[in-house]
């Protein structure tokens, strides 16, 4: 029992001498800080470093050219293929379509179609949209 005694004796000894002062303190942005030093004091305060800057990757103006072609193209009416079928009318495979942008609206408009085997999201690439 006295050990018991002893060692709870000495924990308790031990665990008084790690408390210490904490200070609740608003930085300049006004965020909430608790610290260990008197607020207004610099007394063993580091400055953090600067962030890095992130570079920022050049623009692509290649892909967005070639959308607005695209979307120019089908807005406009200048397009010369025959207009995609605005409703679903039970074609399902790539023998049915008469072209890649047929199969990949109905891919992506059209339940049960059986055009994509791989399922990466390209329709009919033995035969249309190679």
């Amino acid at each position: 029992m006295s050990i018991k005694l002893s060692a709870l004796m000495l924990i308790a000894l031990t665990a008084s001498n790690s408390w210490a002062e904490v200070y609740k303190c608003t930085n300049a942005q006004g965020q909430l800080l608790f610290t260990d030093i008197p607020c207004g004091s610099t007394e063993g305060r580091k400055t953090p470093p600067p962030k890095p800057k992130v570079a920022v990757p050049p623009v692509l103006s290649a892909p967005v050219e070639k959308l607005q072609s695209l979307i120019k193209r089908f807005t406009d009416g200048s397009t010369t293929e025959k207009p995609l079928p605005s409703n679903c009318d039970g074609r399902t495979r790539c023998s049915e379509m008469s072209s890649c942008e047929e199969a990949t609206y109905f891919n992506n408009n059209c339940t049960n179609t059986e055009m994509d085997g791989d399922h990466d999201g390209v329709p009919c690439e033995s035969q249309w949209c190679q």
